[in-house]
């Protein structure tokens, strides 16, 4: 969390042009920015990024992310949604369709979102399976345990795609896979 990141920052940062090689934004917890401030920027500067972390902010839902996963063509990670319960509910078949259209290059796709505030349909199984079959390079999904977590990791285990699909209490997805020292921060 950055406490005093606010829109007008992120506006001066933009109007800086600091940002021609930014490649990863992580703005976990960045409650001080508004939906229309991030849009903008995104708008401007989403097709550069390799990873788009905008989660635990309760503001950010599906519509916004619906505007701009188009822009974030070459996103190989993203990370949305809060463990928070919300006062809306998150459409998530259109989200995974949007993904799967937009993010061909997707290799690890976070939903943090509360299991209760996941809506999907009879149709979530032909969502998902437009996801597994556009983004082959995916090799993490980490989702909420609950009946969404189960049918997504179904799907992905008749594809004979096993180890992909994972719960967020074991598993964490961040920008760091993009570091060019990467390798040598793993260790046993």
């Amino acid at each position: 969390q950055i406490n005093g990141f606010n829109d007008s920052v992120l506006k001066q940062w933009m109007e800086s042009g600091l940002i021609r090689s930014l490649i990863s934004l992580d703005l976990d917890s960045s409650d001080n920015i508004s939906d229309e401030a991030l849009q903008k920027f995104l708008t401007r500067h989403g097709a550069q990024l390799s990873a788009c972390c905008l989660s635990g902010m309760p503001h950010i839902t599906d519509q916004l992310w619906m505007a701009i996963l188009p822009v974030l063509s070459n996103a190989k990670i993203i990370v949305m949604g809060t463990a928070e319960k919300l006062g809306v509910n998150i459409h998530v078949d259109q989200l995974m369709d949007t993904i799967a259209s937009s993010c061909g290059n997707l290799e690890r796709l976070e939903l943090r979102w509360d299991p209760d505030n996941l809506r999907f349909s009879d149709k979530s199984q032909k969502a998902i399976d437009v996801l597994r079959v556009k983004c082959l390079k995916l090799r993490c999904m980490v989702l909420s345990d609950g009946r969404y977590y189960e049918t997504v990791k179904a799907n992905f285990e008749r594809a004979d795609r096993v180890t992909v699909v994972r719960t967020t209490t074991c598993c964490r997805v961040s920008p760091y896979h993009l570091l060019r020292n990467y390798n040598e921060l793993i260790f046993n």
